[in-house]
């Protein structure tokens, strides 16, 4: 499987050691913005690549910020992203035409960084947790990753884009 994904840079550390703690991927993947949901495909490496890299031309780097409460949807603990999710939200969109159209989920896409996982009692007391952690809200992103899947959710970089 391959996805591809948006990197938080310059996000603050707390959040990254509250992944750790409580997200089975926190310790095997970057703090990251899902635009790509993993997905099975024939597609080449290199095709994936040269539509990525089309899809690209016109986008520059850009400030993020979190909302300010975690919010929790089923079994996942999150932060959603506040300003700059309409760019990422359309970068989503145009990664997902042409020759990844048929791997669009139909389900609604709220841009976010996940920072736990558990029962819907684990979550809650995350969410309570991270309310506390009185984090600095802004980062930046400049780069975007496509990356395949490995065992047990390891992240074998496949690209990395640096955005102007």
């Amino acid at each position: 499987m391959r996805s591809i994904f948006l990197c938080a840079d310059g996000l603050d550390p707390k959040i990254q050691e509250f992944r750790e703690r409580n997200d089975p991927l926190g310790k095997l993947i970057e703090p990251h913005i899902t635009l790509v949901f993993p997905f099975e495909s024939d597609l080449s490496d290199e095709a994936l690549i040269e539509h990525v890299e089309a899809q690209l031309v016109t986008t520059n780097s850009f400030h993020a910020s979190l909302c300010p409460q975690p919010t929790v949807d089923s079994a996942y603990a999150f932060f959603s992203i506040l300003h700059g999710k309409n760019q990422i939200l359309a970068l989503h969109e145009h990664l997902y035409s042409g020759a990844l159209a048929q791997h669009l989920l139909r389900c609604p896409y709220v841009p976010h960084i996940t920072i736990g996982q558990g029962n819907a009692e684990q979550v809650k007391r995350m969410v309570d947790e991270a309310t506390e952690l009185g984090i600095d809200d802004t980062f930046s992103i400049s780069k975007l990753k496509i990356e395949r899947i490995g065992d047990c959710g390891a992240s074998n970089l496949l690209k990395t884009f640096y955005l102007n």
